[in-house]
């Protein structure tokens, strides 16, 4: 066994209840479970061969069935590697520019309003592939969204396994997009989901404490993050904040440990070095009014979304574009970013409320996230900030500082819910009250936290709605329940 002889092997997968007759079972060793178990059942359903990790601990019976059905069976030092690897010779195209942005925060705002600025700058066949699944402005595109999206599911991956996200570039290619701005996560990059993928450009918005869990540590977090980069060609460009605590670190790994030649796009206002430098920004109503040096000429220019935020991320899309047109077109680029508009779920503002409240929904899922909008939801606010807030209850650490953020920068404080896997809602909220003792139990469902804040909220406050954001569902106990942050709102104003 090692070697696959069958010149009819027909595609490959992760799941052993996908298997169809003639492909390659991928199975790959997790935390607490191995792959190599299902072995059985991807046989059953057709398996023609399987590769597996070299340290798997393989049962005689199963390499007795392997034996007895000639399936060969191979061991990789990385089996997801080897599956980027044979998923490229399956689906062998993919756009001509994709770009790839991670960071703990921004990473669905910042491809959203990619792909805004190349459709202002006439580039139309574009799309972008992430948190809120895959997603194009383009209408002659939407069979195309419907067939990604029902391959991808309602709740889908941040990042798709490698397998789906080459064949999802693929299928993109043959539909005729030309941009494509993909979303990956440090879990992803470090899963090598985006392996044998030739990006245009990859950037980074921000790094925060988040994910530590998965990653072990913060230097291994920052690392994955940063290794996103060495899947660039030479001559390919790397886009990133230069003002963060660990971000403004890339140039020293860029130019020291990769030594690939690429070419660098930072934006920010700490450095003089940056390629887009912020030189100033004045409030305006509804947004601010920028001044940035961008190659060493000036260039003034508005950003019509609320949030302070917003302008970095305006500018990490800029970034993008700059690396893919010509220098010709930077003013026009440059004129365009006063057209974009907030994106669904982030620092959005819903409504109005009877008594005269502006309600918020935002995504922010972590700490930093939070910290954020309600720093600038508090330059909006002439009086109260009252945060409906809750952090998945599979999220232990995460959930404690949010509550303690939630409690320093809002006035009132709502305690309620997302996707709660085994604990009920009184054990979350009572975890979220241990940190934060003067926090309010929302009731029930998310629902009736949401009433609450609208129905206590008064003339000139802000309610923020945080960690569902654009999200349609929520997973209840492993079961997607519809859910839908604006429309609740939006129904209970409407009904008081």
């Amino acid at each position: 066994m090692g070697k696959i002889d069958n010149p009819y092997i027909s595609g490959l997968s992760f799941n052993s209840k996908e298997i169809k007759q003639g492909e390659i079972f991928v199975a790959v060793r997790g935390s607490s479970t191995d792959g190599i178990i299902y072995v059985p059942e991807a046989v059953k359903n057709g398996a023609a061969a399987v590769i597996c990790d070299r340290k798997s601990i393989i049962s005689t019976e199963i390499l007795f069935l392997l034996k007895q059905r000639n399936i060969p069976l191979i061991k990789a030092g990385n089996p997801e590697i080897t599956a980027a690897k044979i998923a490229r010779m399956f689906f062998p195209k993919q756009p001509k520019v994709v770009f790839a942005i991670t960071g703990t925060n921004g990473k669905t705002t910042i491809a959203d309003l990619t792909e805004q600025l190349l459709n202002l700058m006439g580039i139309k066949e574009t799309a972008t592939l992430g948190t809120m699944g895959f997603q194009s402005r383009n209408k002659k595109f939407r069979k195309l969204a419907k067939d990604i999206n029902n391959i991808i599911g309602i709740n889908p991956l941040t990042t798709p396994d490698t397998i789906t996200l080459h064949k999802i570039l693929d299928m993109s290619y043959h539909a005729g997009i030309t941009h494509m701005v993909v979303e990956a996560s440090s879990d992803g990059i470090m899963r090598n989901r985006i392996n044998e993928i030739d990006f245009y450009s990859c950037g980074l918005s921000n790094i925060a404490e988040d994910h530590l869990i998965t990653h072990g540590s913060m230097k291994n977090y920052i690392n994955a993050k940063f290794s996103l980069f060495s899947r660039l060609s030479p001559g390919k460009t790397a886009v990133f904040f230069n003002d963060n605590l660990y971000t403004k670190k890339l140039t020293n790994y860029i130019n020291k440990k990769l030594r690939n030649n690429l070419k660098i796009i930072r934006y920010g206002s700490s450095s003089p070095n940056n390629e887009i430098q912020i030189k100033e920004i004045k409030p305006k109503q509804n947004g601010y009014e920028i001044k940035i040096r961008i190659f060493n000429r000036e260039y003034l220019t508005k950003i019509n979304m609320a949030g302070e935020f917003q302008i970095y991320n305006a500018l990490n899309a800029l970034g993008f574009v700059l690396s893919s047109i010509p220098k010709k077109n930077i003013g026009l680029a440059v004129d365009m970013l006063k057209k974009l508009k907030t994106v669904n779920g982030r620092m959005e503002p819903v409504k109005k409320t009877k008594k005269g409240a502006i309600v918020y929904v935002d995504y922010a899922h972590n700490p930093e996230a939070l910290r954020t909008v309600l720093i600038e939801i508090r330059k909006l606010t002439p009086k109260r900030i009252i945060s409906v807030t809750g952090i998945s209850s599979g999220k232990a650490e995460s959930r404690n500082e949010t509550a303690r953020i939630a409690g320093k920068y809002a006035d009132i404080v709502i305690f309620t819910y997302i996707s709660p896997r085994h604990e009920t809602t009184d054990e979350i909220v009572a975890k979220q009250q241990k940190i934060f003792p003067g926090g309010l139990h929302g009731g029930q469902t998310r629902y009736e936290a949401i009433k609450m804040a609208i129905d206590m909220a008064e003339k000139d406050d802000s309610i923020l709605i945080n960690g569902q954001g654009h999200e349609r569902f929520i997973v209840e106990y492993g079961k997607p329940v519809p859910f839908y942050d604006p429309e609740a709102v939006k129904k209970i104003i409407d009904e008081s």
